[in-house]
């Protein structure tokens, strides 16, 4: 199992698990809300569905994975020719990527690849802290 697409936010509340039983919550993640089957969204884990991620409900991106290893919000294995960060399963010996499947996934459910200008701002806010901090450290007289 790969647990890398958990700290991406990309995670499914599908497969919640409560000491060995499956615990099907009433809510969902954001990634649980672009998941699709033929008949319109799919929010089971049914292994007869075909769940699949899709933007606008019916062009599939890629499918998830319904057989019941690993989690139901993780891709289908794209094992060996396109290992993915989201697969259900690792991919031993083999480097895996961040693909535009993710990087879509990541887009849906609201990442933005720029950092908001507040972000900016702090981040020059603190440095300039640091280095004052830094200067006045280095001044002060020894003893």
């Amino acid at each position: 199992m790969a647990p890398r697409d958990e700290v991406l936010g990309t995670f499914s509340i599908l497969s919640f698990v409560v000491g060995n039983q499956p615990a099907y919550l009433s809510y969902y993640s954001m990634a649980d809300l672009f998941r699709y089957d033929g008949s319109g969204r799919s929010l089971t884990p049914n292994p007869a569905d075909q769940a699949f991620f899709s933007i606008d409900g019916t062009t599939p991106i890629v499918h998830y994975n319904q057989s019941g290893v690993g989690d139901y919000g993780d891709f289908v294995s794209g094992c060996p020719a396109n290992p993915r960060v989201q697969d259900a399963t690792d991919c031993p010996g083999h480097i895996t990527n961040l693909g535009p499947a993710e990087t879509t996934l990541l887009d849906a459910i609201g990442y933005d690849a720029a950092p908001e200008p507040g972000t900016l701002l702090m981040l020059g806010a603190g440095m300039i802290v640091m280095a004052a901090v830094r200067r006045r450290w280095r001044s002060r007289p020894t003893a």
